[in-house]
């Protein structure tokens, strides 16, 4: 819930740039879209490159998110009045570099963490695994327990061989 609204809302975020955030938020937006939802997409910060990809999915004008410059009482408030003006049944909002990386990369401050929280939305992380294995499962670990890390509801291993997923899904779920 977003004020009085009730918005059905989900982010994708990741431990940082590079890890297939846009590619998988791209894949979503089109998947969701062919199963006839109503869709809008957000983008934290003020990146105005990822939003032209959105749009382009999804054939409609989409926007950012930026708790830093709109304030913390602003953003959710232009958050929900987007949402309620598309007329959406889903907004997926796509976290900008990584999920504590926030004002000026230096901060956690405006950071996709501070959105979830602020905007109370459920984090799926991407994970790039194409350099790595059971390193990931530490890695993986820290972001659960750390600050804001309760809105962390998934895992999606990006740049996985199948026969790596079966292992490290196994670990990870435990």
């Amino acid at each position: 819930m977003t004020g009085q609204v009730k918005i059905p809302r989900l982010m994708i975020s990741s431990f940082s740039s590079n890890s297939g955030k846009t590619l998988i938020t791209c894949a979503l937006l089109y998947l969701l879209k062919k199963k006839n939802l109503n869709l809008t997409a957000f983008k934290c910060g003020p990146d105005f490159i990822d939003p032209i990809f959105h749009s382009k999915v999804l054939g409609i004008k989409t926007f950012n998110t930026d708790i830093f410059l709109a304030g913390k009482e602003a953003g959710p408030s232009l958050f929900a009045k987007n949402f309620i003006e598309s007329k959406a049944d889903l907004a997926l909002l796509e976290g900008a570099m990584g999920y504590y990386d926030g004002l000026a990369g230096s901060s956690p401050i405006a950071s996709a963490s501070e959105v979830a929280a602020a905007y109370k939305v459920p984090v799926i992380l991407v994970v790039d695994a194409s350099s790595s294995s059971f390193s990931l499962i530490p890695q993986i670990k820290g972001f659960l327990e750390y600050k804001n890390g309760d809105f962390i509801k998934g895992i999606i291993l990006n740049k996985v061989t199948a026969g790596l997923y079966a292992k490290l899904k196994e670990v990870i779920e435990k």
